[in-house]
């Protein structure tokens, strides 16, 4: 599946990183700040990252990623 038609443009992800970065420690502390780091801002990496820590669907995880984006 294209992770852009879930509303998150991996582009931007990466240009905005450090800004995404901090407001994903805001809205789940849970994720293991290495491996969050270590994603590097990578689109699929990253939903993988947070789908697989919080045990939820990667849809809903591309979404929410979506409107962080663009804040």
């Amino acid at each position: 599946m294209d992770i852009q038609t879930q509303g998150l443009d991996p582009e931007t992800l990466e240009q905005n990183w450090s800004v995404v970065h901090s407001l994903i420690n805001e809205e789940w502390s849970e994720i293991d700040q290495e491996a969050l780091t270590a994603t590097e801002g990578n689109a699929d990496q990253l939903v993988d990252l947070i789908s697989g820590s919080l045990d939820c669907t990667k849809l809903r995880v591309r979404r929410q990623l979506g409107e962080l984006v663009v804040l």
